[in-house]
C-alpha cells in the first residue's frame, strides 16, 4: 500500500550542540519506552486489545530503526518493562525530569525515547466509499543527564484510499514511516569524524590516454566514519574548520563550515570511508599537510 507521509521535525540545539557519534567515543545507550495511547478517535477499527497491539508495533518499529542505524546501543525492551514494573512507573510519569534522570540511571542509559499515539482518524469518501486513515505520532528524545527534551517530532502518516476500514490502514502507515523517522534521528545524532588524508583516485590509464579532454577528477579523501556507524555510499558530510577564541579568559571553539563530502566507497574495516569533495576543494586542499578538519554527517 502506497502512503503519503509528512513529517515535521522540531530539533533543539545547533550543529555544534548536537549529540555526535564517532569511532573514538562509546555509542550512546538509548532506551525506547512503550508508546502511550492518547485520545484516539477511531478505536472501533481495532479489535479488542487491538490499539494496545498497535502501540506495541509502533514501539518495536522505533526500536528497529534505532538498531538499524548502528550508531546506538539499544536497551532491551524486557529490561525497560521490568524496571518500570518494579518502580511502579508509567511512561507519562517521566515528564518529571527527576524521574527521567532516575530511570536513565537505573537503565545505565544516556537517552530516553518517549512516544505517544496522539490520534488515529479515518475518513470515507462519499463518492467511491474508499477510506483513508491519518495517524498522528509524537516522539520525544530526553537527555537523562539533564532531564531536558533535546528533540521533539510530530509525525503524521496518511493512507491511500482503500475499501478497508480495518487496522490494516494504520499498520500500512507505520510500515512506511521508517525512512522519515530514520532521517530525523540521524539529524539529532550525526556521525562525526576527521579527514585523515587525501586518496589517489583509481584511474584507467588507457582510457585516460584516449580521452585527454576528460575533466579533472574530484579530490578524494579518507575519513574516520564507516559502516560500523551505519554510514552508506551516497551519505554526505559537512567539512568543519575549528578555531579557538578567547573571551574574558575563557576558551571557546568556533566552528565554520568550509565544504561538503559525499561517500563513494566504504572500507572493509568498517571504520573508514572514501569521500569525494563536492564543495570546498580549494580550502581543503590548501591545508593538505595539516588537514585539521572535522566532518559531520548531514541529511
Amino acid at each position: 500500500m502506497k502512503m503519503l507521509l509528512c513529517v515535521l521535525i522540531l530539533i533543539s540545539g545547533t550543529l555544534a550542540a548536537q549529540d555526535r557519534v564517532s569511532v573514538v567515543t562509546k555509542k550512546p545507550r538509548v532506551a525506547v519506552l512503550p508508546f502511550e495511547v492518547g485520545a484516539v478517535s477511531d478505536r472501533q477499527m481495532f479489535d479488542q486489545g487491538g490499539i494496545e497491539k498497535f502501540a506495541e508495533s509502533v514501539t518495536q518499529q522505533l526500536v528497529n530503526t534505532f538498531v538499524g542505524l548502528r550508531r546506538f546501543i539499544v536497551v532491551e525492551r524486557s529490561a525497560i518493562e521490568k524496571i518500570l514494573k518494579e518502580q511502579n512507573l508509567q511512561t507519562s510519569d517521566l515528564t518529571d525530569p527527576s524521574k527521567a534522570v532516575s530511570l536513565g540511571a537505573m537503565l545505565g542509559t544516556e537517552f530516553l525515547v518517549q512516544g505517544t499515539i496522539v490520534n488515529i482518524h479515518t475518513t470515507t469518501s462519499k463518492k467511491d466509499k474508499k477510506s483513508s486513515c491519518k495517524v498522528d505520532l509524537l516522539i520525544r528524545i530526553i537527555d537523562v543527564t539533564t532531564g531536558q527534551i533535546i528533540a521533539s517530532k510530530d509525525i503524521t502518516g496518511i493512507s491511500d484510499k482503500k475499501k478497508d476500514k480495518s487496522a490494516n490502514i494504520a499498520y500500512g502507515a507505520l510500515d512506511n514511516a521508517d525512512a522519515e523517522i530514520s532521517r530525523s534521528i540521524k539529524q539529532v545524532f550525526p556521525v562525526e569524524g576527521k579527514i585523515i588524508r587525501f586518496v589517489e583516485p583509481e584511474t584507467d590509464k588507457k582510457a585516460k590516454k584516449k580521452d585527454k579532454s576528460k575533466k579533472k577528477q574530484a579530490d578524494l579523501v579518507l575519513i574516520s566514519c564507516g559502516k560500523d556507524l551505519g554510514i552508506k555510499e551516497g551519505d554526505k558530510f559537512q567539512v568543519i574548520q575549528e578555531e579557538e577564541i578567547i573571551v574574558d579568559g575563557q576558551i571557546f571553539k568556533r566552528q565554520k563550515a568550509v565544504g561538503k563530502l559525499k561517500v563513494v566507497k566504504l572500507e572493509m574495516d568498517g571504520i573508514f570511508s572514501i569521500c569525494e569533495v563536492i564543495e570546498g576543494s580549494k580550502v581543503i586542499s590548501a591545508d593538505k599537510e595539516k588537514l585539521d578538519f572535522l566532518v559531520v554527517s548531514i541529511e
